[in-house]
Formats: C-alpha cells, structure tokens, sequence
C-alpha cells in the first residue's frame, strides 16, 4: 500500500482534511451538471412544457424496464428548469461537501463514490414507485449529493458548520436532519397520506441508505477503474518498438527518500497532529504533494 493510500494520510483529526487537497473531480462533476442544465433550457419547448435533454435523461421506472438503463445515471446531472434554486443548493452543497470528501478519498474513489451514489438514489426512487404503483420522472443530484454530506458527517459528526445566518452547528444534526426529512415523507406515502411534494425523497433516501452501508463496510470502489484498465489493456493492440530510457539511479534514490521523509511526517502527524509539523515539514509535504499530481 502506497503512503497516498493510508488512513492516516486523509482522516487524523475532528477538523476535516488539510493535505493533499483536491477538487478537481468536484469542478468537473459540477461543470457537468451546469452544462446540461444550460441544455435543457435551450432546449426547452414552451408548447410541450418539457426538453428533449429533460426527456432521454430523466428517471422513471416505466423507461428503465424498457431497457434505457443509462437513465440511472443521467438523471443525476438533470434538474428542474422552473425551479433555479434546485440546481442552485445542490451545486452549493457538493461544493462544499465535495471537495473535502474528494481530499479525504482521492479523484478516482470520489468519482466512483458521487455515480454509484446516483445509482443507488435512482434505484431507491423507482423501487418506490413501482412499490406505489406510481409514474413519475425523478432529476436531480439531490441523492447523490445527501449521501455526500452524510458520509462527511459520518467521519466528522462533531464538526461545526455554519449555515445562512444561523449560529455554528455540528455536522451531526444536520446529518440527523436530512435523514428525518427524507425519512418520514415516505412514511407518510407508503401510508397512502400523502405524496413527496414534488420532492424526491425516495431518491435522497437512496443516496442516504448507500453512504451508511458505503462507511460503514469501508467499501472501496476506485478498483472497479483499474479492473476495466486492466481489461482495455488486455485487448490485442499493435506492437510499437518502445523508446530506449536512460536509467537515472540518482533520481530513484532522491523519489525514495522522500518517499520515506514523507512516510515518516503523516506517521508524526497521525500520533500528533498537524500543528506538530515545522515549517519545513509542511514544505516537504507540499512538494510530495506536487509530484503525486504531476505524475
């Protein structure tokens, strides 16, 4: 196991991750998300009320059971186009939440997280409807985006955010909060009292369901991308005569020393803190940071 890859190295204290930060998976997915958004409004029909983009991304349970399966993903990065603030709090949230759970799980792990989160919601949400004897069309990242917040809850419940205008509270209220809200309307729907309220609650739920079990078997999901590495790797491609490489013993020698300069630092870290570090240490880990990213 490589240092990058240890516990210690992403979850040492109660305050969140500070090493090796990254968001670049979080801009991406956010990106994603506002370029389709943007789609569907040029796409909009007024005549019809509904987009094409809307149309063959969306969820429902009826299109799924005709094979369009690919709706279990897509309907993720869709949201409503009459509602703005849909697309608005869940782009903030992930923003938020996001990157600190990208620094603590890395790219690839994070990316494997936020879609398999998706799946999850979009299962829960057309599990509920054909339980229900329902049809509707379910957009939006709001599942993917709660089991986000409740995973960082999950490792850092004690720590204090601040919401709007209201006084710092700890992360494990809010985590509390969201699961009774997503909880009980569906309840109240299984009850036959009520609907979501043009809320997909089934959907959050899912989200929610997949980022416990997700923490707490410490599944990892980032192999799944080195197993499809693998098998594009073992389809036969045309032989090319491989560059001749000067070998530089000094350059292996400077990379594992400060491999171990830095195995030893995270180690000090982990048993000490972070403000135990010098100067000079945090400059060390920032240049370790560095290289791992040019590589």
């Amino acid at each position: 196991m490589g240092i990058y890859d240890r516990d210690y190295t992403r979850d040492y204290n109660d305050h969140g991750p500070s090493f090796f930060s990254t968001d670049q998976v979080t801009k991406t997915l956010m990106a994603i998300t506002i370029g389709v958004f943007i789609a569907q409004l040029f796409t909009f029909d007024p005549a019809r009320g509904s987009s094409i983009v809307t149309d063959w991304l969306s969820l429902s349970a009826t299109d799924v059971l005709k094979g369009q399966v690919w709706r279990l993903i897509t309907f993720g990065f869709c949201h409503s186009t009459s509602q703005p603030f849909h697309i608005l709090f869940n782009m903030l949230w992930l923003w938020w939440f996001g990157r600190m759970v990208e620094s603590m799980y890395g790219e690839r792990e994070f990316l494997m997280f936020y879609l398999a989160a998706i799946f999850a919601s979009g299962l829960c949400a057309i599990g509920v409807d054909l339980a229900v004897d329902r049809t509707v069309y379910t957009i939006g990242a709001s599942g993917a985006v709660m089991g986000i917040v409740i995973l960082y809850a999950l490792h850092y419940p004690r720590q204090p955010i601040h919401l709007l205008l209201l006084p710092p509270i700890e992360l494990r209220w809010v985590a509390i909060f969201i699961v009774v809200t997503s909880f009980f309307p569906l309840l109240f729907l299984f009850a036959g009292s009520g609907g979501e309220g043009g809320v997909s609650h089934s959907a959050h739920f899912g989200g929610i369901l997949f980022s416990y079990f997700y923490y707490r078997n410490a599944w990892r999901l980032a192999p799944m991308l080195n197993f499809f590495q693998g098998f594009k790797m073992s389809l036969p491609k045309r032989r090319h005569k491989a560059p001749l490489k000067i070998h530089d013993p000094d350059a292996n020698d400077t990379t594992s020393d400060l491999d171990d300069e830095v195995d030893s630092l995270l180690a000090k870290i982990h048993e000490h803190g972070e403000g135990s570090l010098t100067d000079a240490e945090r400059r060390t880990l920032e240049e370790a940071s560095r290289r791992l990213r040019g590589k």
